[in-house]
């Protein structure tokens, strides 16, 4: 169940902070709730944060990855250690 929380914080540190959070597609409340969950209950911080990192795996293509038609990392070195 959610509940509601007053802060009291000075206006430029909310004008950041809402900015921070529009940046990363999230509301700023999902990122203060992070804040004291990470400091209470550690194991599902990490879970939350891999949960971030597996929505942003494969979003940027490197440099001569197949995808991008040159030859892989792993193409490389295989001709370099033959």
């Amino acid at each position: 169940m959610d509940a509601k929380l007053i802060l009291k914080l000075d206006q430029a540190t909310i004008r950041k902070a809402k900015a921070y959070a529009a940046k990363r597609n999230r509301s700023l409340s999902v990122l203060v709730e992070g804040f004291p969950r990470a400091l209470v209950d550690p194991d599902q911080a990490a879970a939350d944060d891999s949960l971030i990192v597996s929505e942003l795996a494969g979003v940027i293509e490197a440099p001569g990855d197949d995808a991008a038609g040159g030859d892989s990392y792993a193409d490389h070195l295989e001709r370099r250690y033959r």
